[in-house]
């Protein structure tokens, strides 16, 4: 070769060393920008380099244990409910999907989920990575599925008649419960007041005696008619159904006081206005002689009135007890006594000793006490009722026996002799056993096209109403306790069925931020939205438990709180200068699939005993202790609850109403997440609905797990070529179930670029 080749070969040589940098930029342009697509990885070694590199774990790793290693493995445990990782890598603009694979060992207990999340612009996008619970569908009926979509119904032994995967989506049975892995499941939830009107409440049958105490509106009741003899002043409650209403007093003056014995008389109706009044005038027995005076009587007739608690006052002008009822009629039946009845006997009408009877009903656990005088020495008393009796033998005067703890229930009193009074704490008493009754003082008034509500409640609550006429009114009545520092305010807000905003408005606090316990001024805001399509409305009150909500009134017919009540009613600590120890009130449900409802409260002043009937279901729950949750099964059907002295948080997994007509359900049916609903599926969800299109089924290599989860990256947040991730672990943050670790090995992430052209 000459030496006139050397430059040629020199410029070539030259010309190589130049492409060699050329080449590695056009590698390096290729791995960062893949024109042509690809796939690549990132993978997080947990427990080894994890902390460094474009993929890492994000310090703290407050929710990883140490590194951990066996057979050689290196891992950490996954100890928090949740843990942070995150991929730096400029690719991530040009992906058009991004996936999350992670390897562990399960340790899940069965109600649990393992779920992968990636970020968005509302927190992250959250996808169901491993569900145990999925092991058990095999077992279900499949309704229909379209290969990706599988419909499951809970139902073994009546399978429902739907063909395709669109059925249950598209019309669901009404008040189904569906549950999915994708909880914003697009799935017709519209319902109208003519579809749901064929669904009568049935009868609430009455069988045990907690229900018979509970006034029926269509029902009429027989006239007391008593010849007891009572001693001084009385309070008396009386339930009126409606139509006429008529009382007779008959009194007599002892004439042991000087002076004059009028005796004033005092209706008052259920809102607590007076509704009649009338004076017994004295026999003009003006001096101490003790000799009995004529008969008289008082009459009070009403020509019409409104259901519900009448309060019957009867007192001497003079403030003394010189005086004696020997007759009280009442056409309507029902009236009881609070706490204390006086009971004179036959004594005090020139007649031997006799035994009187009266009826105690103990809403909650309590004792009866007695007191005599020494006249009536010595002197036998019984109390009988179903779950216990008692025989008292009375031989001191002055002195208060007790009958002791007694259960809640009815309990038959025979005093042997009289002149003796009956002391029952918190319960009611009355004359006759069919005149006995649960008293609510709590008003619901129901016209057409409105509803009246003065039950009290705490705190904020949930309801759904449906309006018909385009536009909503709806007065909110509000009282600070002032139990708690801080501002009290109640925040009124309405959404449609799809939980678009609509309108709002406020309460704000009544100006005591102090904890001193002394009661606001009542304070009421309107809350209005116009032009509205006919359909379900969703009204927030959101509120802390330092106030109470006194009043409802809105210009719609159908109405029922979602979820949860807190009633209070007149308890003794929610209502200033209250003199009623019970208060009663019933709600109403139609549960159109198998449903749960719970109870928990917190005073020993609220143990009671509820009733919850229904159309041949009857049963009784003896509430007795305290800050422990009550539970009870319903089966489908109509049902009444009855809470006697209220205070008490109800849980429920559907919808109560104040009133059986306002009864609606706002949804065809509901739509929940998995994870509510595990642990006892079969029990309350109807439908399960498995889209695999979301979810990959794990694989499994020597023992580890690997769970899969995948997102269109347009829909994710991706800030300076940076996208974060999170794994969640639900159980880790319940308690009993904290030592139930998850050994993860590695996260791989994985980017799916597409060529330029596409």
């Amino acid at each position: 070769m000459s030496d006139d080749n050397k430059p040629v070969r020199k410029r070539k040589l030259v010309r190589l060393v130049w492409l060699v940098p050329l080449l590695v930029v056009a590698i390096i342009l290729y791995i960062n920008f893949l024109p042509l697509g690809g796939s690549p990885e990132h993978i997080i070694n947990v427990g080894g380099s994890d902390t460094d590199g474009k993929a890492h774990l994000t310090a703290p790793l407050s929710g990883f244990s140490d590194e951990l290693t066996n057979d050689s493995v290196s891992y950490r445990e996954i100890t928090g409910d949740t843990v942070y990782f995150e991929l730096t890598d400029p690719r991530l603009s040009q992906a058009d999907e991004v996936a999350v694979a992670v390897k562990f060992i399960d340790n899940f207990p069965e109600d649990s989920i393992f779920v992968i999340g990636a970020q968005d612009d509302d927190g992250y996008s959250l996808r169901y990575a491993y569900v145990p619970f999925y092991e058990q569908l095999d077992d279900l009926p499949l309704v229909t599925s379209n290969g990706s979509v599988m419909v499951y119904a809970t139902d073994t032994e009546n399978e429902p008649p739907l063909e395709t995967v669109m059925d249950p989506l598209r019309n669901p049975p009404l008040g189904s419960l569906i549950a999915s892995g994708d909880p914003t499941l697009n799935i017709n939830r519209l319902i109208t007041p003519q579809e749901y009107i064929n669904m009568q409440f049935g009868e609430f049958d009455a069988e045990g005696a907690l229900a018979e105490l509970i006034p029926d509106e269509d029902e009429e009741y027989d006239a007391l008619d008593s010849s007891t003899v009572l001693l001084g002043p009385q309070e008396f409650y009386l339930y009126s159904n409606g139509g006429e209403f008529e009382v007779t007093i008959e009194k007599r003056d002892l004439n042991r006081n000087a002076g004059m014995d009028h005796i004033n008389v005092h209706l008052y109706a259920p809102d607590g206005t007076l509704a009649a009044s009338d004076i017994i005038r004295d026999d003009f027995d003006f001096t101490e002689d003790k000799v009995l005076g004529q008969k008289q009587h008082c009459y009070i007739s009403l020509p019409n009135t409104e259901r519900g608690v009448y309060r019957l006052e009867i007192a001497s002008s003079a403030g003394d007890s010189d005086f004696i009822i020997t007759h009280l009629s009442f056409n309507q039946g029902r009236m009881i006594a609070e706490d204390r009845l006086y009971l004179a006997g036959n004594t005090y009408v020139g007649k031997e000793p006799g035994a009187i009877f009266v009826w105690c009903y103990l809403a909650g656990t309590g004792e009866v006490r007695f007191t005599t005088s020494e006249e009536m020495l010595p002197q036998m008393v019984t109390v009988t009722g179903a779950n216990a009796s008692r025989m008292i033998f009375m031989n001191q005067p002055d002195t208060w026996y007790s009958t002791g703890m007694l259960e809640p229930g009815i309990y038959r009193v025979k005093a042997g002799k009289g002149d003796i009074t009956v002391d029952a704490p918190q319960a009611i008493i009355s004359l006759t056993r069919e005149s006995l009754f649960i008293p609510s003082f709590n008003s619901i008034e129901e016209g057409k096209g409105r509803l009246d509500i003065n039950t009290a409640l705490r705190g904020g609550h949930t309801f759904w109403t449906y309006v018909e006429n385009g536009a909503l009114e709806m007065s909110v009545t509000k009282q600070d306790m002032n139990l708690y520092e801080g501002a009290d305010g109640l925040t009124l807000k309405v959404y449609d069925i799809d939980g678009n905003f609509i309108s709002e408005t406020a309460i704000p606090d009544d100006g005591d931020a102090a904890a001193d316990g002394s009661f606001g001024p009542i304070q009421t805001e309107t809350l209005s939205a116009a032009n509205l399509s006919a359909g379900s409305y969703r009204i927030e009150m959101t509120g802390g438990d330092d106030l109470l909500i006194e009043g409802i009134e809105i210009n719609q017919a159908k109405f029922v709180v979602d979820n949860k009540i807190l009633p209070v009613g007149t308890a003794p600590g929610y209502v200033e200068n209250s003199s009623h120890a019970i208060d009663g009130l019933s709600l109403y449900t139609d549960e159109l699939s198998l449903k749960k409802v719970s109870f928990f409260y917190w005073h020993g002043n609220s143990m009671q005993q509820i009733a919850i009937s229904g159309d041949g279901f009857y049963t009784e729950l003896d509430v007795n202790e305290i800050e422990e949750w009550l539970s009870v099964d319903l089966v489908p059907g109509a049902y009444r609850i009855t809470v006697p002295k209220q205070d008490i948080r109800m849980e429920f997994n559907g919808y109560l109403s104040f009133t059986p007509d306002s009864f609606f359900l706002p949804r065809r049916c509901e739509v929940t997440g998995l994870e509510s609903y595990v642990s006892d599926f079969k029990e309350y969800v109807d439908y399960i609905v498995v889209n695999y299109d979301d979810y990959y089924v794990t694989t499994n290599y020597d023992g580890w797990l690997t769970a899969r989860a995948k997102w269109n990256t347009a829909d994710l947040s991706i800030i300076d070529d940076t996208l974060s991730f999170c794994l969640i672990v639900p159980h880790l943050d319940r308690a009993g179930d904290e030592d139930k670790t998850i050994p993860v090995d590695s996260i791989t992430i994985e980017l799916n670029i597409p060529p330029f052209w596409k």
